[in-house]
């Protein structure tokens, strides 16, 4: 990644955005569980209900070119809010906290957003108790992104299968994302870890390399159309399915034995990092050599980088 200037100071850390909480027809999404300000099709069905939230986190703050928005102390959060990335390039986040986006309500905010963007770092952040996505790439070109030794905690208050596990996890639906995710620690979840492709125009690289996953009762990768995704090196704790069992029409490549590994230095020029599970995480055998035909199209320096990097 280039150079980059232009440093933007964080809020302090634990100070609620000033703004006051607006309530307007809304959608219940089962009882009792997450609610929804329901973009079309979304509750068909439901009885309406009152949702009260706040406004900020419906817009997310604009995050330019040749920018790093850095805590030198570790400490430095954003709260209510999240942050996008918009039409830039060369961009660091590091060492900040993004929580709290009205975590009771679906559709009321993202805590990271990618929005046509090239050369992105995420580095040592954390995020938590965030209503809809911790992170999103939009319907944009998205390459060069690097999300690495965050901490992302679905622990909530209010949840879609009621459990207090979050389910909007990683979405990646870009029409051409680059994206890798390494050595970040995932915890008390419910689907979404990620979630890539589902439209049309998806075209989803997505390196998932030396992760911890922990706690989940329902789902984790979710390849849809359009996606490839090559999981190596993670390993899956408590959590009974790795690979979300409805998930369809994309391409995954689960590195769970030699075989796998040795294909990688087919195509990749060196072999990759078995996957690890615990004895309550059973991953089905998934494993399209596809999607490490397409991962040779791109910079094979950049995928050794990453897995040589890989501390689980």
């Amino acid at each position: 990644m280039d150079q980059l200037g232009g440093q933007l100071a964080a809020p302090s850390a634990g100070r609620r955005l000033p703004v006051p909480p607006a309530t307007r027809d809304a959608q219940k999404c089962g009882s009792g569980f997450q609610e929804s300000l329901a973009h079309a099709g979304t509750c068909n069905g439901r009885s309406p209900t009152k949702v009260t939230y706040y406004k900020a986190g419906l817009t997310e703050l604009i995050v330019g070119s040749n920018k790093s928005i850095i805590s030198s102390n570790g400490k430095g959060a954003i709260k209510g809010k999240g942050l996008r990335i918009k039409n830039a390039k060369n961009v660091i986040i590091q060492g900040i906290t993004i929580s709290d986006i009205n975590p009771h309500v679906i559709w009321a905010g993202d805590a990271l957003s990618f929005d046509n963007v090239e050369n992105v770092w995420v580095h040592k952040c954390t995020i938590a108790r965030i209503g809809r996505q911790h992170l999103v790439s939009f319907q944009k070109t998205n390459k060069g992104i690097t999300v690495s030794s965050c901490y992302f905690d679905g622990t909530s208050p209010s949840s879609a299968y009621c459990d207090g596990k979050q389910y909007w996890i990683w979405l990646f639906w870009g029409t051409h994302d680059e994206i890798t995710l390494i050595n970040n620690h995932v915890v008390n979840t419910a689907g979404r870890t990620p979630h890539a492709g589902g439209w049309s125009k998806s075209l989803n690289y997505v390196h998932l390399v030396g992760n911890s996953m922990d706690n989940n009762n329902h789902g984790g990768i979710e390849p849809r159309t359009g996606s490839y995704i090559l999981s190596e090196g993670n390993k899956w704790t408590a959590f009974t399915h790795p690979i979300n069992i409805q998930a369809k029409g994309g391409h995954l490549a689960m590195v769970n034995d030699a075989n796998g590994a040795s294909q990688c230095k087919k195509y990749l020029g060196a072999n990759c990092l078995l996957n690890k599970y615990d004895n309550k995480s059973k991953s089905k055998t998934w494993f399209d050599a596809v999607v490490l035909s397409q991962f040779s199209k791109l910079d094979k320096k950049a995928i050794s980088s990453a897995r040589n990097a890989v501390c689980v």
